[in-house]
């Protein structure tokens, strides 16, 4: 239960610093879209869409911590459930 609880804490953690660079990264990525500037090697593709890569790529780890969290709180909760962690999961 204490590891599920120590877990649980660096999850947590790591989800308000996602969701900061979430919030952040879509500010930043929305002035970028607003200056109309344009890749020089891909005269197609404005450079705020690359700039969008980070609150995307943020939000996409933030749901799997999540569901990494979510685990981790019923395994502290109840003492049961799938080990807490395992390094071959993958």
């Amino acid at each position: 239960r204490s590891k599920a609880a120590v877990l649980l804490l660096a999850d947590l953690l790591c989800l308000a610093f996602l969701a900061v660079f979430v919030y952040q990264g879509t500010i930043v990525a929305k002035r970028v879209l607003m200056l109309g500037q344009f890749s020089p090697s891909m005269p197609w593709l404005p450079i705020g869409v690359t700039y969008a890569a980070i609150p995307v790529g943020c939000f996409f780890m933030f749901c799997n911590v999540v569901v990494y969290a979510a685990r981790h709180l019923r395994t502290a909760m109840t003492g049961k459930g799938e080990e807490v962690y395992n390094p071959h999961e993958i």
